[in-house]
């Protein structure tokens, strides 16, 4: 926790273990945009929200239902 939470960015990462109470804690902990258990941080699905957190985020999370509210803005027509 000390080293992933010692940098200035926060879009993805990751641990690698075998223990359930390690695994919730880094997942409760961790500064980043994109929590991984046992898996690459490379790879993350396109219909989910992607953005990071401290030095990488720039903006609302892309992608997944937040696509419609980042990309477009609301319009009400009464005819």
């Amino acid at each position: 926790m000390e080293l992933v939470s010692g940098v200035p960015q926060g879009l993805a990462a990751a641990v690698f273990t075998s223990s359930a109470e390690l695994s919730e804690r880094f997942e409760r902990e961790v500064p980043a945009g994109i929590v991984k258990h046992n898996r690459s941080t490379a790879d993350a699905d396109v219909d989910v929200p992607f953005g990071g957190g401290r030095g990488s985020g720039i903006g609302p999370p892309e992608h997944g239902d937040f696509d419609r509210s980042f990309y477009t803005r609301p319009q009400i027509v009464y005819r």
